[in-house]
């Protein structure tokens, strides 16, 4: 586990070397990374390696020839450069690409410009569609830096036939044919230079000797924004923050300095800690679980947040809360066991060096973050740079999952009066809705299956381009199925994905969000994904459970529902006979809509 935010993190090559000794990766699962490029960016590998592993990624690096990007995208290089890449790396310098623009541009009329950006277009999209013909990884292209000394000085930024405009007019031409290209994204390599500055970015000597433009600290800046594409590819993102509130949310002790007496406003100091929680509820809105661990009498800091003028939180924003004096590792153990995910996908933040150490000691799975309350300025952005819970998507239901949670907590209240599971089912009233996947559900299916662990039977990862591709096929179908009660919309909680292979029908991911098991919902989308295998014409449907560290609750799925061992096959496979007819849908549901013409 690494405390995230604390000094001394290895950044130097000699520092990440001697870090990357102390890792085992051995069992890390590989991602292999093809790298096209027309400058030298060879001393990146390592610090690749470094976050990739400390990720839970074995990074396996191939670098094409020097400017020979246009060549290899289209095929004409090494056959297997792209060949199974969960990622290729695209390294476009401007400088080498068009010379005249980057060293010449005050020379260039209207036209020459005009002609400079299409053909620097064309070739952006013969080297995207043919990426696109060899693999269906994740493309990383890299946006093109400004210029550090502008070609017309002070006047640039202002100019409208400035070089400043005319790179950015080249980055929007470039994330729209990135946005045209599924799974294809633009790595901001121009924040990245401002923030460390141009003159710690570039490495001037290296460029003139060897094409090799950036430093070694921006290589390593390069290889930890880069590594946080593959952990949200790979499902490895965080889920649930967990946040401490005296020095944390506010300055101050609210038990000791009431709540007038805390320091939380617009002025310097409070002003950091509305930042900070400005930046904490933006990570809410964007899917983000936020729960309250904190030793404070409760009372105390709900007032706050209900009575505290310039609060920036609310109650209607934390899922999960535990405000006592209880230890700070048993209670997060509480908040997990409530909202039902993996410990892996908490980060917990607090002020004190004796919680965070003691937290991690009990539950090292957790990532830990220590807020800076010497300096509560530094706080503003961290967690946003840190990029622990970057995703890939925001989907409709990411931006309601703190009304999910809250509706959560009302049926467990509900459940908790029932004099049995059947009547706490009935009294839920639950919907549920069974379709094919289609345009309006693509993206949240996509999602799934890059976030879902647990209840996961083969953690297959897939683009959204992937997921069309596969649902597009006429031996195949995908569907998706969303629940809804009287406290609220669950939104698409699971989806299958089936193809057939003569008359069997091989179930090739079936998975459920973690909030909608236990009430049925998983058996109702297994007779739905059967009754759309038999609708395909299958007679036989093969399933099989591939183990993880995360979804060993549903090693025994397939055989507790009727499924026999395939006695040919290796490891856990099963096999449903469509003769002995589809299980009967479960009777919780107060009404089900299913719709599989269109699978």
């Amino acid at each position: 586990m690494v405390t995230a935010a604390a000094a001394g993190e290895p950044t130097t090559l000699a520092e990440i070397h001697a870090a990357l000794a102390e890792i085992d990766t051995g069992s890390l699962p590989p991602w292999r990374i093809a790298v096209l490029r027309n400058i030298t960016v060879e001393t990146i590998e390592p610090f690749l390696r470094f976050h990739a592993a400390r990720a839970g990624l074995k990074a396996e690096l191939r670098f094409g020839e020097f400017d020979n990007i246009v060549q290899e995208a289209l095929g004409a290089g090494d056959p297997t450069l792209l060949a199974n890449a969960d990622c290729v790396l695209v390294f476009l310098k401007l400088e080498l690409f068009s010379s005249g623009l980057a060293a010449g541009f005050a020379a260039l009329d209207p036209a020459e410009l005009a002609a400079e950006k299409a053909q620097i277009e064309n070739e952006l999209a013969t080297v995207l569609q043919g990426i696109r013909t060899q693999t269906q990884g994740m493309v990383l292209l890299h946006a093109f830096e400004m210029p550090a000394d502008p070609a017309y000085g002070s006047l640039d930024a202002s100019f409208a036939g400035g070089q400043i405009r005319f790179y950015q007019k080249l980055n929007t031409s470039l994330r729209e044919q990135c946005a045209e290209q599924a799974g294809c994204y633009v790595v901001d390599t121009q924040s990245l230079a401002q923030r460390m500055g141009f003159e710690r970015w570039y490495d001037r000597r290296f460029w003139s000797m060897g094409r090799a433009p950036y430093s070694g600290l921006a290589m390593e800046a390069l290889a930890r924004e880069q590594v946080k594409f593959f952990s949200a590819q790979s499902g490895a993102q965080k889920k649930c923050l967990v946040l401490d509130c005296d020095n944390t949310l506010w300055g101050g002790i609210v038990g000791e300095d009431g709540v007038s007496g805390i320091k939380l406003s617009n002025d310097h100091p409070g002003s950091a800690y509305k930042r900070f929680q400005h930046e904490v509820q933006g990570l809410a809105k964007r899917g983000v679980i936020l729960a309250i661990c904190s030793k404070n009498n409760a009372e105390d800091v709900w007032e706050v947040f209900d009575n505290h003028p310039d609060m920036v939180l609310t109650r209607d924003d934390i899922a999960a809360a535990r405000i006592n004096w209880d230890d700070k590792a048993a209670n997060i153990q509480s908040i997990v066991a409530e909202l039902n995910i993996g410990m892996n996908s908490v980060v917990f933040i607090d002020d004190s060096d004796f919680e965070l150490d003691f937290v991690q000691t009990a539950l090292p799975e957790i990532t830990i973050i220590q807020f800076p309350a010497k300096s509560p300025v530094n706080a503003e952005g961290m967690l946003t740079r840190l990029g622990l819970f970057d995703t890939l998507t925001v989907s409709a239901e990411d931006r309601k999952r703190g009304e999910m949670y809250n509706a959560e907590r009302q049926r467990k209240e509900t459940a908790g009066s029932a004099v049995s599971l059947e009547a706490y089912y009935a009294s839920l009233e639950m919907i549920a809705e069974v379709q094919a996947i289609d345009d309006f559900a693509l993206l949240r299916a996509t999602q799934l299956t890059q976030k879902t662990n647990q209840f996961n039977l083969t953690t297959h990862r897939y683009s959204e381009d992937e997921v069309r591709t596969f649902i597009e096929r006429d031996n195949a179908a995908g569907l998706y199925i969303r629940v809804k009660d009287r406290f609220g919309d669950y939104g698409i909680v699971g989806i299958a994905l089936i193809e057939t292979d003569g008359d069997t029908a091989v179930i090739d991911t079936f998975l459920l969000s973690c909030r909608a098991l236990g009430r049925g919902v998983e058996d109702l989308l297994l007779s739905e994904t059967l009754r759309a295998a038999e609708q395909l014409g299958a007679a036989v449907v093969s399933a099989e459970y591939i183990p993880t560290e995360k979804n060993r609750q549903t090693e025994k799925f397939y055989p507790d529902r009727g499924f026999a061992t395939d006695p040919d096959a290796d490891g856990n496979k099963y096999f449903y006979n469509l003769e002995q007819g589809i299980p009967t849908r479960p009777d919780a549901f107060k009404e089900i809509r299913s719709d599989l013409s269109e699978c």
